[in-house]
Formats: C-alpha cells, structure tokens, sequence
C-alpha cells in the first residue's frame, strides 16, 4: 500500500520548500511518494524542487519549460501516480499534522464503501499574518446533495481513494474542459461523491495560505466573480445532470448575492446586470430577503451600497 500526493507549483519560491517539508514530515506505516508538477515557474521555484528531488528519491518531479495551465499540470501528473490513495497539497499551502496521511489511511482501510477523506483547515493570510482555524461542515455518508448546495472540503486536506479516482476523472477533465472551469477540486468531490461516500475527519491538519492573487482568490473583483460563476457553473450543470436542481437553489441563489455585493461595493459597470440575476434567484433567508427588496429600489440600493462600501470594504 502507498499514498501518492500530488503537488502543483507556479511561482512558490517562497512556500514550496515548506509544503514539501510537511509531505517529508509525515510519520506513517506505509511508503509516500510525493509527484510535484511546476507549471514553467519563472521564479527559483524549480530549482528548489530540483534539490528536493535530488536528495529525496520518493519526490517524482515535473519541470515544465512551457506553462501548460493548471488543468494540464493536474491530470498529467497521474501517469506518475503508484499510491492506492491520493492526496493533495498545492505549493503554497501545507500541512501541520505529521500524522494527517496515516489517520485518513486508516479510516478508508477500515470503511471500503468510503472514497474520500477530509478534515479541518487552518487559513493563513499571507499579507497580513493572521492564521485562523476554519471547522469545516461535518457532513459523512452520501453528502451529493450538500455538495450541490457549495464546495465545502478544503483541497489540502483531501484524500481519495485512487480507484474512485480514476473511475471519474477522465469525466472530470472533459467537464472541465468543454465549460472552462476555473477549478478542478470541485467538480472532482462531486463526481466521486455520486457514487461513493465521504467522510469528515473532526481535526485541524493543514493550513490554506490566501495570496493576493491565486487561482481561487484575487484583489480583483472581477475575476472574483468570474470565479463565482464559475462554481455557479458547476453547481448548474452536475443539479440538471442528476435532477436535483432544487437542491442547488439555495446555494445558487447565495452566490448570486455575493457577485451583487461585490459589484456594488466596487460600483461595477454590470450591477444591473448582477442585480437582475440575484432578483430572478430563491431568496431562502432573511439576509437574502433583505437584500432583495434593497435591491428593487434605486435609492435603497444606494443606500445598500454606501453601506457596503462603508463597512465591508
């Protein structure tokens, strides 16, 4: 038995030796292979992989001199893999539990009808040094539904059974392809949710670092609601593919608040256009209701906005 964690860089010099150290640092009774994939950094992150990788025989390491995006970087990284079980540890995130691979080995050993594994997260703000502990929603068994309703497991803390894995993923790539998905995480939960069950280990064991600008986060509101849709997306097509569009209001009609407040805050040309949308959704609670009927009027909604821009900004 093995564990393989796969591992995508681009321009962590600054992180990546820490997110190997924490691979290095867990303390198992199996064998861990750690497959990195640099996109083409033009940083020295390559060529700290390079020392790893020299020093570390169980560090596969792949060192584009071409950037390939971060969907061909994913999935050609599985021609490596030799694990039973995956994990996952983007290069500028970590872990700080050593034994985090050797406790979510042990449940999906004992519980064959399970297939993916996370836990608790630890978020650090890079800019400002602030780590907060992020308890992640407790959900366990066959939770397709809940995942409908938004993304709720932390990449860094994932594992999946390699089978379950290699079931989907060829689905999972084309998806992401035909829609031009901004994330691969999610529509990967999902797939592997709709046939198998999920677990939610109740411990702190890795830490998501949030930069100024990454894949899933940005300073730039506008591809922050690019990436909204982008879940939105995803939350549209895997509801209508299973016929649980009902189950995906609430969470649909959620994010379609938070792109109108972001364009409020940041007086966006397409407010109207967001406005409109977040009209057309299933306000399910107070705050939603609220903000419906601000958002019908044009001196409420300017007085929504003041106060967005007052308070939240």
């Amino acid at each position: 038995m093995k564990v393989s964690v796969k591992m995508l860089t681009y321009n962590h010099e600054l992180y990546v030796a820490q997110a190997i150290e924490g691979v290095l640092a867990q303390v198992t009774d199996f064998p861990v292979e750690l497959i990195v994939g640099d996109d083409a950094s033009r940083d020295a992150t390559a060529d700290i992989i390079r020392d790893y990788a020299s020093r570390y025989p169980q560090i596969k390491a792949t060192l584009r001199t071409a950037n390939v995006g971060m969907v061909e970087n994913f999935f050609s990284l599985d021609s490596e893999v030799d694990g039973d079980f995956i994990a996952f540890c983007e290069g500028d995130d970590y872990w700080d539990d050593p034994y985090k691979l050797q406790k979510q080995v042990d449940f999906l050993c004992k519980n064959r009808d399970y297939a993916i594994v996370y836990t608790n997260v630890r978020q650090y703000v890079q800019n400002v040094g602030f780590k907060k502990e992020i308890p992640a929603a407790s959900y366990s068994g066959f939770v397709l539904r809940e995942l409908l309703k938004g993304a709720f497991m932390s990449t860094v803390t994932v594992m999946v059974r390699s089978s379950a894995y290699n079931e989907v993923k060829e689905s999972v790539y084309q998806v992401i392809s035909e829609r031009s998905l901004r994330m691969i995480d999610y529509p990967l939960w999902i797939e592997i949710a709709s046939k198998y069950k999920v677990h939610h280990l109740n411990d702190f064991t890795a830490v998501y670092r949030i930069l100024g600008e990454s894949a899933s986060h940005s300073i730039d509101p506008e591809r922050q609601i690019k990436f909204i849709e982008s879940v939105l997306d995803v939350i549209s097509h895997y509801s209508n593919q299973f016929s649980l569009a009902y189950m995906a209001e609430p969470g649909i009609a959620s994010k379609l608040l938070t792109i109108y407040r972001i364009a409020l805050i940041y007086k966006l040309p397409d407010t109207s256009k967001y406005r409109k949308q977040f009209l057309k959704a299933k306000s399910s609670t107070l705050k939603m209701k609220v903000y419906n009927f601000m958002a019908r009027f044009t001196l409420t909604e300017n007085i929504l906005r003041y106060l967005l821009r007052t308070f939240t900004k």
